[in-house]
């Protein structure tokens, strides 16, 4: 039986949504601003991506959101690869693997934030940067709570731990 698994030659909008991690709107923005980018359309008028339009999506997302790059600064980039005869020749499975590690960089980002956000509600958020830190690193020591003493076992209707001998009903 023959198991090899073959491409598709092209892809929904919407699975290039998914396989992207953008919106579908971002996409069809993209086309009106990248002259690059102009994925073929079926009889019913849907989109239809191949694999080299998926790969210039990934680059424009590279451009765009890694390397900061303007709108017209990402074109006039993709310009200058065209004209310097240039081949855009990725691999579709580094820049997804590219892509895939760029995402999960930016979600814990976004968890670095909300757990310093929750640390120091009074501050705001502050940036914070992932750093990628190779080297095994020890665990933390765990604090122990200091005892309570015999005497203060007893909680006030405040929460505050108090001598047993002075709560009176």
């Amino acid at each position: 039986m023959n198991t090899r698994r073959t491409k598709k030659q092209s892809y929904t909008i919407r699975e290039v949504s998914q396989i992207t991690s953008l919106k579908s709107y971002v996409l069809r923005y993209w086309e009106t601003e990248f002259d690059e980018l102009r994925p073929k359309k079926d009889r019913n008028g849907n989109r239809t991506y191949r694999i080299e339009d998926i790969k210039l999506i990934f680059l424009i997302k590279k451009l765009l959101y890694e390397d900061k790059y303007t709108i017209e600064g990402a074109r006039q980039r993709l310009q200058a690869v065209q004209k310097s005869g240039q081949q855009l020749d990725f691999s579709f499975d580094r820049l997804r693997k590219e892509d895939a590690a760029f995402e999960i960089k930016k979600g814990l980002e976004e968890i670095l934030v909300l757990l310093d956000q929750s640390n120091h509600p009074e501050s705001g958020p502050r940036k914070v940067t992932v750093v990628a830190d190779h080297k095994k690193k020890k665990s933390p020591k765990r604090v122990r709570q200091p005892a309570l003493p015999d005497n203060l076992t007893s909680v006030s209707s405040n929460g505050m731990h108090v001598p047993s001998d002075t709560i009176t009903d």
